[in-house]
């Protein structure tokens, strides 16, 4: 199973977005989501991942699976 990191670094790989343009679009510090998407930090609630997710336009089922991996990342932290 893919951790929370591992999901969005995946959703930027196949949609071709780099972290300076996810960074404009999400209205996240690019180091912040640099460590989102390395694994080094989580986001601090669950309101950040909303926003990533709406930032991106990410389809509800991609939210979905983003906000699932989330809170099994936070459980495990």
């Amino acid at each position: 199973m893919k951790t929370f990191s591992e999901y969005l670094s995946a959703y930027f790989a196949e949609r071709q977005i780099s972290l300076q343009k996810a960074s404009l679009l999400c209205d996240i510090d690019r180091t912040v989501l640099s460590r989102y998407v390395s694994g080094k930090r989580l986001p601090e609630n669950m309101g950040k991942v909303e926003k990533i997710a709406k930032g991106l336009e990410m389809p509800s089922r991609q939210t979905k699976g983003l906000k699932i991996l989330y809170r099994l990342s936070k459980a495990d932290n």
